[in-house]
């Protein structure tokens, strides 16, 4: 910290200064948009762990019924 207000603000606008790099904005992005953790492996093991649920992204909807005698229908 600084001395007096004028370096402390000096300071705090210098945080806000440097850019963050488009790969970290895509990925939290992404984070954001699939409400998954985002860190490294062995905090999304940790969570995993705590929550019982994987951390991947599951495919939308549900799963497709395969009755019998519809392979045709693919």
């Amino acid at each position: 910290m600084a001395v007096d207000d004028a370096g402390r603000q000096e300071n705090y606008r210098a945080l806000f200064r440097s850019q963050i790099d488009s790969t970290a904005i895509a990925d939290i992005r992404l984070a954001v948009s699939q409400s998954q953790p985002l860190g490294n492996a062995r905090f999304t093991d940790t969570i995993e762990k705590m929550t019982g649920q994987r951390r991947e992204a599951k495919p939308r909807g549900r799963p497709k019924v395969q009755r019998p005698g519809s392979e045709w229908l693919k």
